[in-house]
């Protein structure tokens, strides 16, 4: 399995949820050491730096692929795991079915 973005991190949880009711698609939520930041000097620092420590990112990949072989988009960087769970719930209407434990 590809590491998404090729960023440095572990996949945490994976899942599949249902676009539009029906189309099965894949949810990856991962572990990174680093949230980049925009680098843009208009944004707020918070925004435009980068930040250290641990990061839950959210991504989301194209309806109906659940191999996880298409280009994901992000979805959501959390500093927790159940913020981003929540979030997940929330984005797909509680269509997600996480695999594994």
């Amino acid at each position: 399995m590809t590491n998404s973005q090729n960023f440095p991190g572990t996949l945490i949880r994976t899942g599949t949820w249902l676009y539009d009711n029906t189309v099965p698609s894949r949810v990856e939520i991962w572990l990174r050491p680093v949230k980049y930041g925009t680098g843009d000097y208009e944004d707020p620092p918070e925004i435009q730096d980068d930040q250290y420590g641990g990061f839950y990112e959210i991504y989301y990949h194209p309806p109906g692929d659940i191999g996880g072989g298409g280009g994901p988009s992000g979805g959501g960087c959390h500093t927790d795991l159940a913020s981003a769970l929540a979030e997940v719930e929330k984005d797909t209407h509680g269509t997600v079915r996480w695999e594994g434990p």
